[in-house]
């Protein structure tokens, strides 16, 4: 006998859901910790470091007149960074805007396109700014690049001749961990820290930049002792029986030469890597373009036939003072903020709208 069906029916509505689910919820704890500079003035930034001699115990005769006089200014230095233009490109057409209906996007395909946009550039910058590269010129085929904390947190001088960082600003030796991984324990971390306090004598909070390898052996440091000849490991870690939870991890970690609060990049080199930085030594510049020096451009065609967003031109500076940086065996590790034998400074570019 003839039905309408459920299998036979014409014209059933479609059941869409009006979310849209991003699976990729990747942070940019950098980004957006680092502080805002003023907008530059150049495509290469310069700035100063200076030191001190060494400390002396001389005593000096009644009577004798001034004459061992020294250059005061003998070991400022100059030091170079570039600025990097972000742009992210996309269009949307009229018909696509002003017609179509598209579930999870109430407010109309431009102004996603514009948020995702906005997201894709900060990660950008942050994929950047945590990167090894080293700074370049604009070349006509490649932009402007700048330097990398990678990059910065070097004991040997960089390729690119104009922004070199002087010999004796580089991050010595003894702050760059070249184990394997497997080998990099606390003891390791202190030894780090404590060569670093040595060569600048500050203990400033610190803010660690950690891959997801190097935040599980950073989190051993409360669930093990280190293992020791006839004696087993021990597993240790903080219950509170009413809450029923379980600590297991590590996001702060103070000893004698400062202490270091860590957050998980999913923008590093790799897994097995970690910067750690004096975050005030740190700063990005403003973008040149848009709204209050930062914002973005929005271009339209004389027609409307599209409309297109031109990402924001992070174009600035960053001052990344002090890095230096752990290594484990064949792939880069972790890294120790603080440059070399006094306090220094490095810049990188870069602004998000």
């Amino acid at each position: 006998m003839p039905a309408a069906t459920e299998a036979n029916q014409v014209g059933k509505m479609e059941d869409l859901s009006s979310v849209i689910a991003v699976v990729d919820q990747k942070d940019t704890p950098f980004t957006s910790r680092v502080k805002k500079g003023k907008k530059p003035g150049n495509t290469l930034m310069d700035w100063q470091a200076d030191g001190h001699r060494a400390a002396r115990n001389q005593g000096t005769p009644d009577g004798k007149p001034a004459g061992n006089f020294q250059n005061k200014a003998a070991q400022r230095k100059k030091l170079h960074g570039r600025i990097q233009h972000f742009r992210d490109e996309w269009r949307v057409t009229t018909l696509a805007q002003e017609v179509s209906n598209i579930a999870g996007v109430p407010e109309g395909e431009e102004a996603k396109s514009k948020a995702t946009s906005i997201v894709d550039l900060k990660r950008d910058m942050e994929f950047t700014f945590l990167s090894a590269d080293d700074s370049a010129e604009d070349d006509g085929v490649n932009g402007l690049k700048t330097r990398g904390v990678g990059s910065w947190l070097s004991s040997t001088q960089q390729a690119d001749p104009q922004t070199a960082v002087p010999t004796d600003y580089l991050t010595p030796a003894g702050c760059i961990y070249t184990g394997a991984l497997s080998s990099f324990g606390e003891n390791e971390l202190r030894g780090l820290m404590q060569t670093r306090w040595e060569q600048t004598g500050a203990t400033p909070s610190l803010v660690g930049f950690s891959g997801s390898n190097v935040k599980n052996i950073v989190s051993d440091f409360a669930r093990y002792d280190a293992d020791k000849a006839s004696s087993g490991s021990v597993r240790q870690f903080e219950h509170n029986a009413a809450d029923k939870k379980l600590l297991a991890a590590v996001d702060f970690y103070e000893g004698d030469f400062g202490h270091v609060e860590f957050h998980l990049s999913s923008f590093l080199p790799d897994n097995n890597t970690l910067y750690i930085l004096d975050m005030e030594l740190c700063e990005r510049g403003r973008c040149p373009a848009g709204r209050g020096g930062e914002g973005c451009r929005q271009c339209y065609d004389d027609e409307r036939g599209h409309r297109g967003r031109r990402g924001g031109g992070g174009s600035g500076r960053g001052v990344l003072a002090g890095p230096g940086n752990l290594r484990a065996g064949e792939r880069r590790v972790v890294a120790l903020s603080e440059m070399a034998a006094r306090a220094s400074a490095g810049r990188m570019g870069g602004e998000i709208p």
